[in-house]
């Protein structure tokens, strides 16, 4: 009831604020200038007979002529026809303004949504989520995805691993195979099959990107939409890598899909924050944090810029001589290295900063920043798994 008196009350003002020029100018205008001028000569020559300084029968024969004047001049055809109407443009007017701002409303408003305090907002979204679908029902209302089109041998094989693999429910191999290929076919939901199927054959041998290929083909399957059992399985890669960013981008997106976009904004700032770069997950994050942030309030966060050569760097680089590849490559390999020597970083940019010298040939540089990494997280087991990662693909680590 207070948002209604609210909006009714702003609205009465702005239709003031527009009707008072109107009615005002209404109001100047409502005497003929003639009109206006012949009163004023009247009164005139009856403040100059007061003051002594007119004959009365020179006065009255005045007044005699003015007010014939001013007798022909009220007879004449009006001319402020525009002023006299303005008091229906004024009303015409507000009643446009009023119809326009509640039939806004009515179409981008929620006239019909009751005020929620943040609590029974947060219970509202713990609803959602508790109540959303589950993957087969997910699956069932996805909009199906075209699947590549394949040559006649590469169809006779996908063919033959469909019809085998079942027939070895133990073959962890052929069950990888045949996960891998739908997948590249986009049959999502039949490689979300296969998959699950491995995970259980994995048992406690199951790595998270094992479990991260199951979540993508089931959030892939459901269009984007992150179904309770695929819930499950990201928060299984959790239990074995707290620090896992795509686990952490997917949850970031249950979050938003159920209401909680401040959830979502500290998932995201995470990920952003300790992820690489060139990942989708740290990508698509990045896309999608503002909207985040706005809907969480936070009015004061910025999209921090992203350390090092980006995808766009390389594809723009990708044009240039071998020469000016290179020097374009260690300019900002030296802006990276500046930055973390200056701000510090973290793993996700040392390890960048790694990789990009491994690229270059240059081991001996990417040795020492390897080193120095190492010190500077010393204490951050999963930090230091990162930092190994990048040494071993820079050719540091056998």
């Amino acid at each position: 009831m207070l948002f209604w008196l609210i909006c009714v009350l702003m609205t009465l003002v702005v239709i003031g604020m527009i009707m008072a020029p109107l009615l005002r100018e209404t109001m100047q205008s409502s005497d003929q200038p003639d009109i206006a001028f012949y009163k004023a000569q009247l009164l005139e020559i009856d403040h100059e007979v007061a003051r002594g300084l007119m004959d009365e029968d020179l006065a009255q024969a005045a007044k005699i002529e003015i007010s014939r004047r001013l007798i022909a001049a009220d007879a004449a055809p009006q001319t402020g026809g525009q002023s006299r109407n303005m008091p229906l443009v004024a009303a015409v007017v507000a009643i446009v303004v009023l119809l326009t701002a509640f039939g806004i409303y009515s179409q981008l408003g929620a006239p019909n949504y009751g005020d929620l305090s943040l609590s029974e907002r947060h219970a509202a979204a713990l609803t959602l989520r508790e109540n959303r679908p589950n993957q087969a029902a997910m699956v069932a209302a996805a909009t199906p995805v075209p699947v590549v089109n394949l040559d006649a041998d590469a169809q006779e094989m996908i063919t033959q691993l469909r019809a085998i693999v079942p027939t070895r429910p133990d073959d962890v191999k052929g069950w990888r195979l045949l996960a891998d290929n739908e997948g590249r076919l986009r049959n999502f939901n039949a490689a979300a099959i296969a998959q699950a199927h491995l995970v259980g054959l994995l048992g406690d041998k199951v790595t998270p990107t094992d479990l991260l290929y199951l979540a993508d083909m089931m959030i892939a399957a459901a269009d984007g939409l992150i179904s309770p059992q695929a819930e499950q399985v990201l928060d299984q890669i959790l239990e074995i890598e707290p620090s896992h960013i795509a686990a952490h981008y997917y949850l970031g997106a249950l979050d938003y899909q159920t209401g909680r976009a401040d959830l979502a904004f500290r998932r995201w700032r995470f990920v952003i924050a300790e992820g690489q770069a060139s990942s989708f997950y740290v990508r698509t994050a990045r896309e999608k944090i503002e909207s985040a942030a706005i809907l969480a309030g936070e009015t004061k966060f910025t999209l921090p810029p992203e350390a090092g050569p980006t995808l766009q760097d390389i594809e723009n680089a990708s044009d240039l001589s071998d020469q000016d590849r290179k020097d374009m490559i260690l300019s900002m390999v030296s802006q990276l290295s500046t930055q973390l020597e200056t701000d510090g970083g973290t793993a996700a940019d040392w390890a960048r900063l790694i990789s990009s010298y491994g690229v270059l040939g240059d081991k001996e540089q990417a040795n020492a920043v390897y080193s120095q990494a190492l010190d500077v997280f010393d204490s951050a087991p999963t930090a230091r798994d990162i930092l190994n990662a990048a040494a071993t693909k820079a050719g540091l680590i056998p």
